[in-house]
């Protein structure tokens, strides 16, 4: 009985840009392209958490700074999971980011933002979302319940960076 899949890849190249390297991410992408400086590497794990099945992502560079994209982990062993990954590789999370802000997608926000003291990163359309999670989560039998709100606003912003790597918006 495996709690999540993950698999890591490795994505380098100098000086592209990546159309549609993040599209697989969600069902609404907002991640669309990777900007890479240099040679970077960006490694990325995807684990898929809670009764609904969704996909959580972790992004590190070279410089072991992270981003954590749709933090669905909603239990105490979904969030060592996610962890221990983080701890093994040496990793400084930096930042969570949403994709959307359906509840599934933002289940983890509180553990995160508490455990690691970083920011929560959500496009402002979506805060109804958020708002309404709790209800949303009950059609599916679920709870929802603090979810915070976002702490940055992505709406206007053109990307966001981590370590080395630049990821670019689009809405």
């Amino acid at each position: 009985d495996t709690l999540f899949a993950e698999k890591t890849h490795t994505i380098s190249n100098k000086t592209h840009i990546w159309q549609g390297v993040f599209v697989f991410l969600c069902e609404i992408p907002i991640f669309v392209a990777l900007i890479l400086k240099e040679t970077i590497m960006i490694q990325i794990a995807r684990f898929t958490f809670n009764p609904l099945g969704e996909n959580t992502y972790l992004l590190w560079d070279d410089t072991k700074e992270c981003i954590i994209v749709d933090a669905g982990n909603s239990t105490s062993r979904e969030h060592a999971a996610l962890d221990k990954v983080i701890a093994d590789g040496g990793l400084k999370p930096v930042m969570a980011v949403n994709t959307h802000g359906h509840f599934d997608h933002a289940l983890g926000i509180g553990y995160i933002k508490e455990h690691y003291n970083i920011p929560f990163a959500l496009h402002s359309d979506d805060n109804f979302l958020i708002d309404s999670a709790d209800l949303s989560a009950s059609v599916f039998g679920l709870l929802a319940k603090d979810i915070p709100a976002a702490d940055i606003d992505l709406k206007g912003q053109e990307s966001i960076s981590f370590g080395n790597s630049t990821l670019q918006l689009i809405h």
